[in-house]
């Protein structure tokens, strides 16, 4: 089992603050298409594990995961490519380096 501290950031977009969570990421991460493309056992797990994310209650410090869960997580996060690299997205990345 494997544990993904759950944060949130402020962003500045061009002026503008917005809010930045680990669950955003999580999302922007599991939604991310494949290089190789989708399987059906891949789709199954993604679809579970944002399921999971959106049953994660706010103010919730940190999440527990399966560690073939964590594994999966892992490589979406790492095949992501980000479209800032902000100091916080760094942070969260640093999780699953």
């Amino acid at each position: 089992m494997k544990t993904i501290i759950l944060k949130k950031w402020v962003e500045d977009n061009m002026g503008k603050p917005f809010e930045l969570s680990t669950t955003d990421c999580l999302k922007i991460a599991l939604n991310t298409t494949p290089t190789q493309g989708f399987n059906p056992a891949e789709m199954r797990q993604r679809i579970k594990l944002l399921d999971s994310v959106e049953a994660i209650k706010k103010g919730q410090k940190e999440w527990k995961v399966e560690d073939n869960d964590w594994n999966k997580i892992k490589d979406c996060v790492n095949a992501s490519t980000w479209g800032i690299l902000s100091k916080n997205i760094l942070e969260f990345t640093e999780q699953f380096a």
